[in-house]
């Protein structure tokens, strides 16, 4: 059994598997660009694959990624009790990584930024790893 703090707490798990997708999609995607030509320097993989994922992370990403976050807390603190099971956790993880993966489908169509839909895969990985977290 587990706590409500405990699964509060382990929010930490999303943000990191947040900050880590968006610095493995930017160093990915310049890679390519490399890889075909598009791209002329590998130093500007670098340069923009990381480090302008890191700063896009929080600086434009800081519209995205608070808004998860504390609808994630809100979500955990409304909808669990003082002493949770694993099952319990697993059922409100599935339910958040829908509901995430609505607002990232909702994004992506009304922005035409399809690079929202990344966030899904993103997200889901760090539920799951979070669920191990919590396992331990």
């Amino acid at each position: 059994m587990k706590t409500r703090l405990d699964i509060i707490i382990s929010n930490f798990v999303i943000f990191l598997s947040l900050l880590f997708g968006t610095i493995f999609l930017g160093f990915f995607s310049k890679l390519i660009e490399y890889l075909s030509g598009l791209e002329k320097e590998f130093l500007s993989v670098i340069q923009i694959g990381i480090l302008g994922s890191i700063f896009s992370f929080f600086t434009y990403g800081i519209l995205v990624w608070p808004v998860l976050m504390i609808f994630n807390i809100i979500i955990e603190f409304l909808g669990l009790r003082k002493e949770v099971s694993i099952y319990d956790c697993k059922k409100l993880f599935l339910y958040e990584s829908i509901i995430i993966a609505l607002f990232a489908i909702l994004l992506s169509f009304k922005f035409d930024y399809y690079y929202w839909l990344f966030l899904i895969p993103i997200v889901l990985i760090g539920q799951f790893l979070r669920l191990k977290y919590l396992k331990k």
